[in-house]
C-alpha cells in the first residue's frame, strides 16, 4: 500500500528537479548568431515553468487529502513498457514516423482498443500532425531512421 500523497510528492519531485537541470543546461547552450531568441531560449523558460508549475502542485498536494492506494502492474502495463523502451532503442534504426506508428498502434492496443482500423488511423494521423507541426511550421527535422532512408522516405517525408 502506498500513500497518494507520497506518490504525488515523489513524482513531483522528480519534475522539479528536471526542470532545475533543463533550466540550468538551456543557460550553457550559447547563442550563435546574437538573436534575441537563441537556441538556449525555450529550455530556459520551459524549465522555470516546470519549476513554476511543480511548486504549485507541491502546494496543491499538501492540501489534498491523504489516502492508501494498493499499485498493481497489469501485464498490459508491462507490455506498454516493454514496447517504449523498444521504440527508443529502434528509433535510429526506423526514425520518427514508423517507429511512432509502431509505438501507438501497441500503446492503443495494449491499453484496451482492438480495432485495428481506428489504432492505424489514429497512429497516421498523430504521425502526419507531428510532421506538420515540426518539420512544416517549426522547421525542425525529425529523426530520420536509416530504413526510412531506405524505403525512401526520406525523400517523401523531407523533401
Amino acid at each position: 500500500m502506498f500513500s497518494i500523497r507520497t506518490i504525488n510528492l515523489f513524482g513531483t519531485f522528480l519534475l522539479f528537479l528536471y526542470g532545475v537541470v533543463l533550466y540550468y543546461f538551456g543557460l550553457k547552450i550559447e547563442n550563435q548568431n546574437n538573436w534575441m531568441i537563441d537556441r538556449g531560449f525555450w529550455p530556459k523558460w520551459l524549465g522555470l515553468l516546470l519549476v513554476l508549475i511543480t511548486i504549485i502542485t507541491f502546494f496543491q498536494t499538501l492540501k489534498q487529502k491523504n489516502y492508501k492506494i494498493k499499485l498493481k502492474l497489469s501485464l498490459n502495463t508491462s507490455f506498454i513498457v516493454v514496447l517504449t523502451l523498444t521504440a527508443f532503442y529502434l528509433l535510429n534504426f526506423f526514425g520518427y514516423a514508423l517507429t511512432t506508428i509502431f509505438w501507438m498502434f501497441g500503446v492503443g492496443y495494449f491499453a484496451g482498443e482492438k480495432s485495428v482500423k481506428k489504432l492505424l488511423v489514429f497512429s497516421l494521423v498523430v504521425v502526419f500532425i507531428g510532421y506538420i507541426i515540426f518539420w512544416q511550421i517549426l522547421s525542425v527535422q525529425l529523426p530520420l531512421g536509416s530504413f526510412e532512408k531506405y524505403l525512401g522516405l526520406d525523400f517523401f517525408l523531407y523533401g
